[in-house]
């Protein structure tokens, strides 16, 4: 499983990660990050400076809990920088809050950092070439996965928390089950290279479960380390600077090699930069092996500062104040480490094997574990740049905004399928910028866009086909100079879309006006749509209807009189018919009676 992870829902095309990763282990994938796990050296940078949180280090709490419930014996090895993790000043309350979690065994890991620096010493008495130190598990990836040319002169013993791993696990027996806690990302990944720890987690990790427990430090009385108990009379010649490894030169100093940074023979680096540009030219050395290079022993840190800059911190105190913090904490009265014979015993033949090169559990191996991508030729180079407007050396901005040094570095990515055509924004900016104006252009309604004080800051050329105005004069002058801007005052106060029609800037044009506020973006978008020809269309079938209108009436007025006069006439003719026909039966009647 990755140590580091992305959350795509919050990952959101920044590029951060990629710009800060010294080893570009960033894949880019539909626009989100991936980190690549066989790339990555696991030092947290991404973590650290991820705006948006997206990235994630593998949460181990489940594993540690189900460890606490199944009822082993469990011991709590946590690194010195706990002293700088913690807003307060009583290391006790801490070993006791440990064993409110559960833990039977709690001890510092400056145990195993005391035995590896002895260690360190007796292989310096017969090392005939620069030793690298190894208690960086992030530097240790970096020399495997990108200078394994390397790995010779990285010195062979393990890490101060392996080295207390399995010191616990020879004194109190195999069934113990171990967790480290500390600042470091990376000691998620190197729990895997064997099986002494069982369990790693942040002090991120820590603050969280003991919160989620209620427990709080600050109210428990202070509790002492578990130490080795044995018959054998503990050797008390410690340097007394173990607790000091998680600060730059804390190693050589606990190994009482020389920390002054003007010694010839000692190194001390810190950050992935500094171990970069190191290794660069050490590896390229062709007299690194003689013995008159006076360059013996060299501490290299993954992270600026030593360890008290890890990403596994949650307190937010600077750097200056986390290393005042350790110094204070190692020069205490009981800064003794304290080691019994049996372990100093061990070591010592452990040192033999290695001379006669041999094994043990001190020690460790490593391997070339470098991936090699295939790189492109030139015409692939150019056919990638290509794609993102870049024909000539001139088009290369090299601007760093993809997240890689230049244009022709992102274009190998791209063939590599670790980066995509689409991160190069300034291309994609003037793509969306020609985008946007094509379709500004070919709009036929009038478009100006304000801002919240009515300053002209864009406008297409229906407007000017519109008013005859200028574009060019119009942009920066403010909106009012040039129409009525009610409409565009009550978008403001209102914020929301107002819509009127009417006439603007002496035009006989009839227009309809919609303004859209946009207050996110503080701006105003004023839309006119030229209804001229429409309105004349409907005065002009309004004409046509009253005209129609009127001649119906006329008819129906001529068709009521000529009725009338019908029925006049009709009525006249009925009456002498009557007359007529009565004088006629009258006549009849009279001859008959």
């Amino acid at each position: 499983m990755n140590v580091v992870t992305t959350n795509r829902a919050n990952c959101r095309d920044c590029y951060k990660c990629v710009r800060s990763c010294p080893m570009k282990a960033i894949k880019i994938v539909e626009g989100h990050a991936q980190v690549v796990d066989e790339k990555c050296i696991q030092d947290g940078i991404c973590v650290k400076v991820c705006p948006q949180g997206a990235k994630e280090i593998r949460d181990d709490l489940d594993t540690a809990k189900s460890l606490i419930g199944s009822g082993v014996q469990l011991m709590a090895s946590i690194a010195p920088s706990f002293v700088a993790a913690f807003d307060h000043r009583e290391p006790g309350k801490i070993v006791a809050a440990l064993r409110r979690l559960g833990f039977s065994k709690v001890q510092e890991t400056a145990l195993g950092a005391e035995l590896v620096a002895r260690a360190e010493q007796q292989l310096q008495k017969f090392a005939s070439k620069p030793v690298i130190s190894s208690s960086c598990p992030a530097v240790v990836n970096l020399i495997k996965k990108y200078y394994p040319e390397a790995i010779p002169y990285l010195s062979p013993i393990v890490s101060p928390m392996v080295a207390h791993a399995r010191m616990a696990k020879r004194y109190w027996g195999r069934d113990l089950k171990v967790v480290f806690i500390g600042p470091c990302v990376a000691k998620k990944g190197e729990m895997e290279w064997g099986d002494s720890v069982d369990a790693v987690l942040t002090f991120e990790e820590l603050i969280e479960w003991l919160d989620d427990k209620g427990i709080i430090p600050e109210e428990l009385p202070c509790e002492a380390f578990d130490s080795f108990k044995c018959n054998s009379k503990a050797i008390e010649d410690s340097s007394g600077f173990a607790r000091l490894f998680p600060v730059e030169g804390g190693f050589l100093k606990t190994a009482q090699f020389g920390t002054d940074s003007l010694e010839k023979d000692t190194l001390i680096i810190s950050g992935i930069d500094s171990c970069v540009e190191f290794l660069k030219e050490f590896v390229k050395k062709e007299d690194i092996e003689k013995e008159d290079d006076p360059l013996r022993v060299v501490e290299m840190l993954g992270c600026s500062g030593g360890c008290i800059n890890g990403p596994g911190f949650q307190w937010n105190g600077d750097l200056f104040t986390r290393r005042r913090k350790v110094l204070e904490y190692s020069s205490g009265e009981d800064r003794a480490i304290i080691l019994p014979n049996i372990f100093i015993d061990d070591m010592k033949s452990q040192i033999k094997a290695v001379e006669s090169e041999g094994d043990g559990w001190l020690f460790q191996r490593y391997r070339d574990e470098r991936v090699i991508l295939p790189l492109p030729d030139e015409a692939e180079i150019r056919k990638i740049l290509a794609a993102t407007g870049k024909f000539t050396r001139s088009d290369e901005l090299n601007c760093g905004a993809c997240g890689y040094n230049s244009c022709r570095e992102k274009a190998i990515a791209v063939y590599q399928g670790m980066a995509e055509v689409e991160m190069c924004i300034p291309y994609m900016r003037a793509r969306a910028e020609s985008l946007s104006t094509l379709v500004l252009e070919s709009i036929p309604n009038g478009i100006i866009v304000t801002d919240r004080k009515f300053k002209i800051l864009e406008i297409n050329s229906s407007i000017e086909q519109m008013f005859r105005w200028n574009p060019d004069k119009m942009k920066g002058e403010n909106l009012s100079e040039f129409i009525d801007c009610e409409l565009f005052v009550k978008a403001v106060e209102d914020r929301t879309p107002q819509s009127g029609k009417g006439t603007y800037n002496g035009s006989d044009l009839v227009m309809t006006l919609l303004v859209v506020p946009v207050p996110k973006e503080g701006l105003l978008i004023g839309i006119f749509t030229d209804i001229t020809r429409e309105e004349r269309q409907r005065e002009e079938l309004t004409r046509v209807k009253m005209e129609t209108a009127e001649k119906a009436q006329q008819v129906i007025d001529k068709q009521m009189r000529v009725a009338q006069e019908i029925a006049g006439l009709l009525g006249e003719t009925t009456a002498e018919t009557k007359v007529l026909l009565t004088k006629l039966v009258q006549l009849i009647k009279a001859e008959e009676g």
